[in-house]
């Protein structure tokens, strides 16, 4: 399978799925949704909910971002239960050790496997089964301590690549980076426990998105299979994959 790279549209081109969804292993399922819904979208979330979850929700002074966790958490269930065939609000998701969120054990072994990233009102989902995944979007913003961020978290391999750049390429480099990097941290679950400079990933845009290394070791990194995209005009995402995908299908929630 032919590897994309930076797919992009002014506004999401991912068609609305049908109602009828399947998730066959072997596939990777993206989802791409606005955090900011209306106020019956945001209702009808809200009732996807634990009680748990609408206490977190509560909790938010900024009511903005109280309405952003709803509609991320709503939609994440929502999803999950196309997948498992069940009343989304039935469903109880527990924690790992990094935060990394994952079905109850009474669902595990349907093998499904998922994680979400948000940015800036865009929420981005990845799900595939019996493999692990991770994901991450960024919004593309000035960074002018760029250069900085690099030296003190990345490998002396990626600061040398991101070098090598015209500076016109170094902030799109330096996001589709943090985004690889991020991805494939959250796939494996480990958190900031595992620094980032000892695994390398490709930083130029222009060129596919790959693990180079883990930990010196080539062979390692060959396991992990990742893309990027640009789901928005302005923002960047990557999702990783322990074994390369046999395909990978793109879709937006609705309204």
């Amino acid at each position: 399978m032919p590897t994309k790279n930076f797919t992009s549209d002014a506004a999401c081109p991912w068609p609305v799925p049908p109602d009828s969804l399947d998730l066959p292993k072997g596939l990777v399922h993206l989802w791409c949704a606005d955090l900011d819904r209306s106020e019956e979208s945001l209702a009808q979330l809200r009732a996807l909910l634990s009680d748990d979850e609408r206490h977190r929700a509560d909790r938010f002074r900024i009511g903005s971002l109280r309405d952003r966790f709803v509609a991320g958490r709503g939609m994440l269930r929502a999803i999950l239960g196309k997948y498992l065939q069940m009343d989304p609000a039935n469903l109880r998701l527990n924690y790992r050790a990094h935060g990394k969120p994952e079905l109850a054990p009474i669902w595990k072994a349907r093998g499904l496997e998922f994680n979400v990233s948000h940015s800036n009102g865009l929420a981005m989902f990845a799900f595939t089964r019996g493999r692990e995944i991770g994901v991450d979007v960024e919004s593309i913003r000035p960074m002018p301590n760029a250069a900085g961020i690099l030296e003190r978290f990345f490998s002396a391999e990626e600061v040398a690549q991101w070098q090598c750049l015209p500076p016109e390429q170094q902030l799109q480099a330096f996001f589709h980076g943090w985004t690889c990097k991020e991805a494939w941290i959250k796939a494996v679950g480990s958190g900031l426990s595992f620094p980032l400079s000892e695994f390398c990933v490709s930083l130029s845009p222009l060129e596919p998105a790959r693990v180079l290394s883990i930990q010196g070791d080539p062979r390692r990194a060959a396991e992990w299979w990742l893309e990027s995209y640009e789901p928005r005009a302005g923002f960047v995402a990557a999702v990783a994959v322990h074994g390369e995908p046999q395909q990978v299908m793109r879709w937006q929630f609705g309204e």
